[in-house]
């Protein structure tokens, strides 16, 4: 199962953990606000590969093209 919670004051940037799982030490759990829990299949295989890794998922709702450097 999955955590999935929405920043309470820059509500773009999501962050999705393992339930059960410690939440990331980069932030406070108080900055967040729950949204859901979804199970594993019916989560992203590229969000479990970024827990699997970093023990989280840190993603950003809405960016553009402008923002990103790509080549």
């Amino acid at each position: 199962m999955y955590e999935f919670f929405v920043h309470k004051t820059e509500p773009s940037f999501r962050l999705t953990v393992q339930q059960g799982a410690p939440f990331p030490i980069q932030s406070q759990i108080e900055s967040w606000v729950h949204t859901r829990t979804r199970t594993d299949d019916d989560t992203s295989p590229d969000v479990v590969g970024a827990i699997d890794e970093m023990g989280y998922c840190l993603f950003r709702i809405g960016f553009r093209f402008e923002d990103v450097h790509l080549t």
